[in-house]
């Protein structure tokens, strides 16, 4: 399907350049291969393959979000975790400073 729109495409453009006086042709050739179309985004599933099925896209980034939602979530624990061991390590420290003493 993808391919056969980009062969009508280049047919087309060929078309349009055959079209012009000799003096023009390679002008246009050029500017033609120069001037790329922006493309469109394309999404891959979990096995790297691209998703040609319009219906399964959403299903697709909303397994992404759920992915990045849980690694975030994670983080955040962790981060949580190392804060509080720290701050019960400093309390402990300065606990047995001022017992010491």
């Amino acid at each position: 399907m993808v391919k056969c729109k980009r062969n009508s495409e280049l047919d087309k453009a060929a078309e349009d350049i055959d079209k012009l006086p000799d003096h023009a042709r390679m002008f246009k050739a050029v500017k033609s291969l120069n001037s790329k179309k922006s493309e469109n985004s394309k999404i891959f599933d979990a096995d790297g393959k691209f998703i040609t099925n319009i219906d399964k896209i959403p299903t697709v980034i909303v397994e992404i979000v759920v992915v990045v939602v849980v690694v975030v979530v994670v983080v955040v624990v962790v981060v949580v975790v190392v804060v509080v061991v720290v701050v019960v390590l400093v309390v402990v420290v300065v606990f047995d400073s001022s017992t010491s003493s």
